[in-house]
């Protein structure tokens, strides 16, 4: 049920960073409008089915996410998308002074999860910045290997079904997956003179860019994300870059700029 519910949902985070380590944020979300209603027919969300985008928009919710972001985080504005028969969505707006105070999860505000890092467990991306002639950039990406130490038992209770029963699974989960898209990028005011990210296009930086859509037809690539626990794994890289999909493998970005 977790994996539908985000599977519906989507969000684009494009941080703009200034030679004094202040910037913004841009969040674009959206989410498809059946898993509205199926988690009311649960009981999860009261109340009606919003009208449009600008019933949908929560400013309460869109504070909470700034404060979830760090400290000095201020949400600045939000433009509700236009109305969809398919998705509810929009555009907001954040400011921060300091980027060593930011956190960034893109599954922030997804449904059935919470604000970025308040279960305690690690931020997927965080920053150290130095201010200078030649400022310096550096993002800290959380990259996932707790299947390594995971206990042997839980492994086996982890596997996914292989066969007819797995090839039945993952044509089942298409559907709920096919608009599901993830970018984090940072978008450098100066010019970039080093870096070693994988993923540069002029002045930004693409950290992720994960759309679902690109890869929902080719089956054996699917049950392969699906029941994988490392995206970042060079073999996999290779094959969603191909496909093109973009995931920063580097457990630390630097980027020296003016």
């Amino acid at each position: 049920m977790v994996l539908m519910l985000t599977g519906c949902f989507g969000s684009s985070w494009i941080i703009t960073l200034r030679k004094d380590g202040s910037g913004t944020i841009e969040m674009d979300y959206r989410i498809d409008k059946q898993i509205i209603q199926m988690m009311q027919s649960m009981g999860g969300e009261g109340g009606e089915m919003p009208a449009g985008n600008e019933d949908f928009v929560d400013e309460e919710e869109l504070e909470a996410i700034a404060a979830s972001l760090g400290e000095g985080v201020r949400f600045v504005s939000v433009t509700p998308k236009p109305d969809s028969d398919a998705s509810f969505g929009y555009t907001a707006v954040f400011e921060f002074d300091d980027i060593n105070t930011l956190t960034v999860d893109p599954m922030a505000g997804a449904p059935g999860g919470g604000e970025s890092g308040d279960d305690g467990t690690e931020t997927p991306f965080r920053f150290r910045f130095t201010p200078g002639r030649t400022a310096e950039l550096v993002v800290l990406i959380d990259q996932d290997e707790e299947s390594e130490e995971m206990p042997e038992e839980d492994m086996e209770m982890d596997m996914e079904p292989e066969g007819q029963d797995d090839e039945m699974m993952a044509e089942m989960m298409k559907p709920y997956f096919e608009s599901m898209s993830f970018l984090v990028q940072v978008d450098i005011d100066g010019e970039i003179r080093e870096t070693n990210a994988h993923f540069r296009d002029g002045n930004s930086i693409i950290l992720m860019d994960m759309d679902m859509g690109k890869i929902i037809d080719n089956d054996e690539l699917f049950k392969q994300v699906m029941n994988s626990d490392d995206m970042s794994d060079e073999e996999m890289a290779a094959r969603l870059e191909k496909a093109g999909i973009r995931i920063e493998s580097e457990e630390e970005v630097m980027v020296k700029f003016r």
